[in-house]
């Protein structure tokens, strides 16, 4: 039996809101933030955790019967948390996130106030649509790298960053939702690959990949980086579009597996070209 404590620390997932509070320091440091705007990135950060950890609870609270099925170690089926417990957290943990962002500014409250809108649409019922729930997760990432950027006042410098981020994790949960596709169907779990085929989720996958290296290219041909990021980001243009090709290669569960670690890998290479590639 969990303490009171410990099921609260497993309903918000303390790992994942790690990532999401670096994320977002990153995103500011990418458009241009330094020691010079140390607390508007401090808040935008822990008004990101206070949402992932809110969207965190109240995914819990509608998942509660797959739950009971899937994961009966989970903090409500356990009966260490009951659904009004999750569903007080998200109140509160989404309220502070909001203010956070308020304390910042115009632009980023209105980022927390549309990210918990989405985040509670996409608990309660878009994740259970094809691939609406891919782009929700991606649109998340991407979003997480506007708001650093809004943090500072410099959202337009945060667009790129953006849209790799978003078109890299749209490409990776098509790729992830094929690897688990045999699951999710005994589970009833409505993907894209479950509800229409393999072929429909490898085309997203090519066509996001495709869109993405273009979007790369056409960054440096309107000079937003300099050549540092040309050279750094043709490694992860390859990479991309090894894997636009490879998804085509084969359909078993470890192939999959091996491209969504490779798009995680390129996830970094991309970040690092915008990174060294700045026009300071």
């Amino acid at each position: 039996m969990f303490s009171r404590a410990r099921a609260y620390l497993s309903l918000i997932r303390p790992l994942n809101l790690l990532i999401t509070f670096v994320s977002i320091i990153a995103a500011a440091v990418l458009a241009g933030g330094g020691w010079a705007d140390v607390i508007p990135m401090v808040l935008a950060g822990v008004a990101g955790v206070a949402i992932a950890a809110g969207a965190n609870a109240v995914n819990d609270y509608f998942d509660d019967e797959i739950d009971r099925i899937n994961r009966p170690d989970r903090p409500i089926p356990s009966g260490a948390l009951t659904k009004s417990h999750a569903w007080r957290f998200w109140q509160i943990a989404s309220a502070a996130g909001c203010l956070c962002g308020l304390a910042i500014g115009l632009w980023p409250f209105v980022i927390t106030v549309g990210s918990v809108v989405l985040l509670y649409a996409y608990s309660r019922s878009l994740k259970a649509t094809p691939l609406a729930g891919n782009i929700v997760v991606g649109g998340m990432t991407g979003m997480a790298f506007i708001f650093g950027g809004a943090a500072i006042g410099a959202a337009d410098r945060a667009v790129v960053p953006a849209v790799f981020a978003f078109l890299v994790n749209v490409a990776r949960e098509v790729v992830k939702d094929i690897e688990d596709r045999h699951g999710d169907a005994h589970h009833r779990v409505v993907t894209l690959p479950v509800r229409f085929g393999v072929r429909p989720a490898q085309v997203v996958t090519s066509l996001s990949l495709v869109l993405l290296v273009v979007v790369t290219v056409l960054a440096y041909v309107h000079d937003q980086y300099d050549h540092v990021y040309f050279r750094i980001v043709l490694v992860a243009d390859a990479m991309l579009l090894y894997v636009a090709l490879a998804v085509w290669w084969g359909e078993t569960p470890a192939h999959m597996r091996r491209l969504s670690l490779l798009l995680k890998a390129t996830m970094v290479v991309g970040l690092a070209a915008i990174f060294f590639g700045r026009r300071l």
